[in-house]
């Protein structure tokens, strides 16, 4: 399994101002994408993923809240890893869907991890086919594993596209 994710992996902390800094940044990385990542949230961004969190916590709960900030921060630390950016919802009406087609939303990488420490393929034989491959979570994670080939489908050009930028 992948077990839990130290804080230290995340948080490279040395003084009181890079506390600071990792602080914003990874309320800026949480929230807002990778990609502004290298620029620290100015306040008002700051206050805007303070505020996405308190109402979390009052909608939903602390234990949940807690819960889902930690899912998410340890899905961006994978893509981060990977050097990919999957971890962001799409929804249908962004995408253009009709109502009877779901959005993005990237599988889970501990369900992922789990499914590929129990699949044996054969190098020479078995290919992966990620049908619906949206952003190409799958389609990256499968390929570090002994397929012969990986092939992701997908339906929205926005969404192969990101695929295709997340593979190069």
């Amino acid at each position: 399994g992948c077990g839990r994710l130290p804080l230290a992996t995340l948080f490279q902390l040395h003084s009181r101002k890079m506390l600071r800094l990792t602080t914003d940044r990874f309320l800026n990385w949480h929230f807002n994408g990778m990609k502004r990542m290298s620029v620290p949230p100015n306040r008002s961004e700051r206050q805007s993923a303070i505020g996405k969190i308190l109402r979390s916590v009052r909608n939903k709960g602390v234990r949940e809240t807690l819960r889902l900030l930690r899912a998410r921060s340890y899905a961006r630390y994978r893509d981060w890893r990977l050097g990919i950016q999957t971890s962001d919802r799409v929804d249908r009406t962004t995408l253009g869907y009709e109502a009877n087609l779901a959005g993005y939303e990237a599988s889970n990488y501990r369900i992922l991890d789990v499914v590929f420490a129990n699949l044996n393929p054969n190098p020479n034989r078995d290919v992966l086919l990620d049908y619906g491959s949206g952003k190409g979570r799958v389609v990256v994670l499968a390929a570090t594993h002994s397929f012969l080939r990986v092939i992701g489908i997908e339906l929205s050009s926005d969404l192969a596209a990101t695929s295709r930028r997340n593979i190069e």
